[in-house]
């Protein structure tokens, strides 16, 4: 899911208005799928042993929850309970899914700096990079374009998400890419057998409560291997002139309820429990006058 902070739905207010309540029922887009349609929960095997705990896949009654807590007890990662009871009309409700996934409306919700910070995750992970996650769904090309930019010498893509209908997306899009799989999980827990070469955050820290931004940061820094690298590309502290400053504190009080403390840490290490942020070597990249940062970690245990 596009980790961002949408600058924009101010904008789109009048299309929101007029979509359903704010807690829709999951129904619609999580019913049991056919018997030839593929399991959201486990993506087809590969040559290395799969997760020693694959994800359960979404039940009747996960599928028909109304509220986060519900669809997790019924199955769904806990991370779904967040996204389910405070981003439900941006990544769960169909029709705000289909308006939001383009790149016109990623564009506008990150000032039109989504090609920019997709050249620095680009830079930062190598053509051809043997296994790479991708710890949330992104709305746009972003996803299909790693996918190109890794090309035919990445062994696996993994990209997880907490929603179903997310990973429904993911899945269309990386449809032509044979390395390429996607399944429902959570970043907080996700673990493979076999560890990764590049691990990519891309906006999902500033949408986590604080508890799981901790849990989210020392999870995918341990699901890297060594000599490999984590890529976090997330909210920055703003210079104090920034000129959208004063607007973008507006928009996450009023839409953002996690955002507005990445305000008060200097970068995504901060959120590392320092034994395990102490195995790596960190650089940090700001674009947009300090909006953005582009964190990079380097494990060199």
């Amino acid at each position: 899911m596009l980790r961002s902070t949408f600058a924009s739905r101010v904008a789109f207010a009048p299309l929101c208005a007029a979509l359903p309540p704010r807690r829709t029922s999951l129904a619609r887009f999580c019913s049991p799928a056919p018997a030839a349609a593929p399991s959201l929960a486990r993506p087809r095997p590969w040559t290395a042993a799969p997760p020693k705990t694959p994800s359960t896949a979404p039940t009747r009654s996960a599928c028909s929850a109304t509220n986060g807590a519900a669809a997790v007890a019924a199955g769904l990662p806990k991370g779904a309970q967040t996204v389910i009871d405070v981003y439900s009309w941006a990544y769960v409700n169909p029709r705000c899914v289909r308006f939001f996934d383009r790149d016109l409306c990623v564009g506008v919700i990150l000032w039109f700096y989504h090609r920019a910070l997709q050249r620095e995750v680009f830079r930062s992970v190598a053509r051809g990079t043997g296994r790479v996650l991708q710890a949330n769904s992104v709305y746009g090309s972003y996803i299909p374009n790693l996918a190109a930019h890794l090309g035919p010498g990445c062994r696996a893509l993994d990209v997880v998400d907490v929603m179903p209908i997310q990973v429904e997306s993911v899945r269309r899009k990386l449809k032509r890419f044979p390395f390429a799989r996607a399944w429902v999980d959570d970043a907080t827990v996700v673990r493979a057998d076999e560890p990764y070469d590049a691990v990519v955050s891309y906006f999902l820290h500033h949408e986590l409560p604080d508890a799981d931004k901790r849990q989210a940061t020392d999870n995918l820094l341990g699901n890297v291997a060594p000599g490999g690298r984590a890529v976090f590309v997330e909210y920055h502290r703003m210079a104090w002139w920034h000129p959208l400053r004063v607007v973008m504190w507006a928009v996450w009080a009023l839409l953002e309820p996690f955002a507005a403390v990445m305000q008060t840490v200097d970068s995504v290490r901060d959120w590392a429990s320092p034994d395990v942020a102490a195995k790596f070597q960190w650089s940090k990249r700001t674009l947009f006058w300090g909006m953005y940062q582009v964190t990079t970690a380097r494990r060199i245990d």
